[in-house]
């Protein structure tokens, strides 16, 4: 398997977005306006995508999709950002997305409750705290 790498959505990448989110096109451009977006790539192509934002508060991870790899790269730059803010991250994950659900519980995430619906889709909150002197 070849590796994942991490890099800042732009407008090009709405239809592959869409594709892997499993949104349609008008969703996937709305979440490049509204949140900060990067993508995973394995060989070229967009195989995880991850959509947050923040407050005083927390960093809120509102969608995370792809394989357990890419999730886990996606990660990276939240959890980097929250350690840096002091803040804490906050993830949504659907129940069909076991790739997310994955990386979120080795990333050391702790279920915190039910999430919202997504589609009808059950989701899942996940919280962590990152230690600030990493």
């Amino acid at each position: 398997m070849s590796d994942v790498t991490v890099r800042e959505a732009d407008p090009e990448d709405v239809d592959a977005i869409a594709d892997v989110a499993g949104v349609p096109t008008r969703a996937a451009e709305r979440l490049l306006r509204e949140r900060a977006v990067r993508v995973a790539e394995r060989d070229e192509a967009v195989v995880g995508v991850l959509a947050y934002d923040a407050d005083a508060d927390a960093v809120h991870v509102t969608r995370l999709v792809g394989d357990t790899d890419a999730a886990a790269a996606l990660l990276e730059e939240p959890i980097a950002f929250a350690r840096a803010e002091n803040l804490t991250v906050e993830v949504v994950v659907p129940e069909s997305e076991s790739g997310a659900l994955d990386a979120v519980t080795s990333a050391g995430f702790e279920a915190a409750g039910a999430g919202p619906r997504f589609a009808g889709e059950r989701t899942e909150r996940y919280r962590l705290t990152p230690d600030g002197d990493e």
